[in-house]
């Protein structure tokens, strides 16, 4: 198949299923995913494979404040994340706002969550 197919044929998921994925599977992506380009060709990150379910859990809770600033933002039509421009969401807003299932479910119904960790240290050139 031809780069350019690849590239306009591929879609990207944010529905996931509890369907089991076999440890073989996972180690072929994984494995792959390993020469993928990085910067400097430094591969500074860890992956941490999460089944359990009661992880899985406290991952999603651990994600509802990040749901409720997004959740938030995007009300009163901001970009969320927006580094340039200041937000006009305070605090208070962001915690009364509820946080969508659409951001805090897929981390529950996955079989399999990566938690992927960056040392930006060894991502950027210091030459």
């Amino acid at each position: 198949m031809e780069l350019y197919d690849v590239m306009t044929t591929t879609f990207a998921s944010r529905d996931f299923t509890d369907e089991p994925l076999p440890d073989e599977t996972l180690f072929k992506i994984l494995d792959h995913a390993r020469f993928a380009p990085s910067g400097g060709n430094r591969q500074g990150w860890k992956v941490i494979v999460v089944r359990d379910k009661k992880t899985r859990e406290g991952l999603s809770r651990a994600g509802e404040p990040a749901a409720k600033r997004y959740a938030a933002q995007i009300e009163v039509g901001e970009t969320p994340w927006n580094t340039i421009e200041r937000t006009r969401v305070d605090a208070a807003t962001i915690e009364r706002t509820p946080a969508p299932p659409s951001a805090t479910e897929p981390v529950l119904k996955a079989a399999v969550v990566l938690v992927v960790g960056v040392d930006l240290r060894l991502m950027s050139l210091a030459e």
